[in-house]
């Protein structure tokens, strides 16, 4: 019997100035700063002993898909590269 009023006093001294309830745990936010996203470029140059593709960019994956498949766009240049590079990299469709 006297431990548990000695319990009961310790619990009032204890919790005496707090607004909150002991038991219970505090929560803390905390503030992240983070950087804005950044688009990606996407680019690629294929050379062949007598041409280039030139670099080609593009700000989509989708758009690079297709310049990969234009011949006009490509000089005419690297035809087999461009369809492999195409096929690896997964593009949506056929070359």
């Amino acid at each position: 019997m006297k431990i548990l009023i000695l319990l009961t006093f310790t619990f009032i001294f204890i919790s005496c100035g707090h607004e909150t309830n002991p038991f219970l745990t505090e929560v803390s936010t905390q503030e992240i700063e983070v950087e804005s996203a950044v688009s990606e470029q996407y680019n690629y140059e294929l050379t062949e002993v007598e041409c280039t593709t030139g670099e080609q960019k593009a700000d989509t994956f989708e758009l690079i898909c297709i310049a990969l498949k234009d011949d006009f766009l490509n000089n005419q240049c690297a035809r087999e590269d461009r369809e492999i590079l195409f096929n690896n990299s997964r593009c949506t469709g056929t070359f």
